[in-house]
């Protein structure tokens, strides 16, 4: 027995199909429709809209940390993650390299959409 009511997941078949039933953001695999959620890019209190150009199917997890802050604070998040440290402000960091700490190159981390040859505007829209 399907947990998804039918209608939700009729009206978001194009947003699964988006990612072929992955996290736009971490690239985790939807096992159901129940563990998609519905990410606008541009948060709407922020003045995004609800148009399928500003929606990316996204884990609760990658939905939970990004909440309503620009895709930059989730890449932010997800790049400490990659890395194992703490964020520091630029500030913070001209401060501890001053003082000799080094700290290893860190590669950007790369959303599952951007993989797949989206840019940020191409993301939402494709």
């Amino acid at each position: 027995m399907s947990h998804e009511p039918s209608d939700w997941r009729q009206r978001n078949k194009w947003l699964w199909a988006k990612t072929d039933g992955r996290c736009a953001y971490c690239g985790t695999r939807f096992a159901s429709y129940a563990e998609m959620t519905d990410d606008h890019v541009v948060p709407r209190s922020r003045g995004g809209s609800h148009s399928r150009t500003n929606r990316l199917p996204c884990c609760r997890s990658c939905n939970a940390v990004k909440g309503p802050r620009p895709v930059a604070y989730l890449r932010d998040a997800l790049q400490r993650r990659l890395h194992g440290r703490p964020a520091f402000t630029a500030e913070q960091m001209a401060y501890l390299e001053a003082a000799g700490f080094t700290f290893p190159a860190e590669t950007r981390f790369e959303f599952y959409w951007e993989k797949l040859g989206y840019s940020l505007d191409e993301g939402a829209n494709g």
